[in-house]
């Protein structure tokens, strides 16, 4: 059976959100990705789909901590580029690009200042494929900027940057609620 070149677009659009991990040297990086989900509530566990090519893939694997950084529409081309240079060519990319780092509370992976908001995690799973890798972190805090989430979801002016693909982005214009 031969997929169509669509099989992975065809479920975007999709946040997109920057994920920093950090050498056991500490250098940091990070890369934009759409790829992740809740996995489960109580513990919180994520997931983040990445190449094993990225130089963030190889920091998580040495220190096996992250942080998941949700990101409004505002940042959409700081994040394009988070995900289209490499760090290995571009040293503290993240700064670089214009990204303003915080110490995290938990974790002594950063996390970007202006995100909606992040999660620190550690890695507790990895589930290899041929081009990317399941990552399955437990989520040690969760911090959400509470002038955009109201009655548990982001409000719309919060305006989330979705991927759609490539270099196409969006943000969700209008929110329907059903009764």
């Amino acid at each position: 059976m031969v997929l169509s070149k669509y099989v992975a677009r065809i479920m975007h659009p999709r946040p997109v959100s920057v994920i920093i991990g950090m050498s056991r040297t500490g250098e940091i990086n990070g890369c934009s990705v759409s790829w992740f989900m809740p996995v489960n509530v109580d513990p919180f566990i994520f997931s983040v789909s990445l190449s094993p090519e990225r130089l963030t893939y190889s920091y998580i694997k040495e220190t096996k901590e992250v942080t998941l950084n949700i990101m409004p529409f505002r940042s959409v081309e700081k994040v394009h580029r988070a995900g289209s240079i490499s760090g290995r060519e571009l040293k503290n990319k993240l700064v670089e690009l214009g990204f303003e780092l915080e110490s995290s509370s938990i974790v002594r992976v950063p996390h970007i200042k202006d995100a909606l908001a992040y999660v620190e995690g550690i890695l507790i799973n990895e589930l290899p494929f041929r081009d990317h890798s399941l990552m399955v972190f437990k989520g040690l805090k969760v911090y959400v900027d509470e002038r955009y989430f109201r009655g548990n979801i982001f409000t719309e002016d919060a305006e989330v940057l979705l991927h759609v693909g490539g270099n196409t982005y969006a943000k969700p214009s209008n929110y329907a609620r059903v009764e």
